[in-house]
């Protein structure tokens, strides 16, 4: 089945520069070491979860191999730290405070920072903005693993600071693609190919 797709990546970026914007200068502790997450955990399961999850989906659709991989992976990682923020929030579990060493969460970024910089080159090819935006996300996720890794907490306040900057680029690139988008209705002069008028 032929039809026309805006860019799924658009609300990608959208929804990833949301998530960056808001969990980055928390993770950099903007607001001091015991600032609350309950109030914007489900703000990061619906944005950076599931709007990214929608992207992901829609970029299969379109072909967009290196979108659907990059939303894809984020918003499971973000779909698991909402999670997370969750079960802390109703004290079922209990994290470490920022600035201390979390080692899980520092592995989990490892693997975002690989994906990440994987997808950052494949987008090389067509899309300079994207790459630098994932290059700068990559960039922030490997000083995210380094910092909960070592227990570092100046290292973890540049990497959240990284991180909302990556975010600000993830806008950047949404708008320049929304922008760039064909105005008009892609379709073939006399129909889609194979479609009869009545059917």
């Amino acid at each position: 089945m032929l039809q026309p797709l805006a860019a799924p990546s658009i609300l990608g970026y959208f929804a990833l520069g949301s998530a960056l914007i808001i969990w980055g200068p928390w993770f950099a502790m903007a607001w001091g070491k015991k600032s609350d997450y309950s109030a914007f955990f489900p703000f990061l399961l619906l944005f950076g979860g599931f709007g990214q999850l929608a992207a992901a989906l829609w970029s299969y659709r379109a072909r967009a191999a290196a979108s659907a991989a990059l939303h894809g992976s984020w918003a499971a990682f973000f779909l698991g730290l909402a999670l997370i923020y969750l079960l802390a929030t109703v004290h079922t579990i209990t994290i470490p405070l920022r600035g201390d060493g979390w080692q899980s969460l520092g592995q989990w970024l490892i693997y975002m920072a690989v994906i990440s910089m994987t997808t950052a080159f494949a987008a090389l090819a067509h899309s300079v903005p994207g790459f630098v935006a994932q290059a700068t996300l990559a960039a922030g996720a490997t000083l995210g693993a380094i910092g909960l890794l070592a227990g570092s907490s100046g290292v973890q306040q540049v990497a959240g600071w990284v991180l909302c900057a990556a975010g600000a680029l993830a806008y950047a690139v949404g708008a320049y693609q929304m922008v760039s988008a064909p105005r008009d209705a892609v379709e073939y002069e006399h129909g889609d190919p194979g479609v009869k008028v009545g059917q």
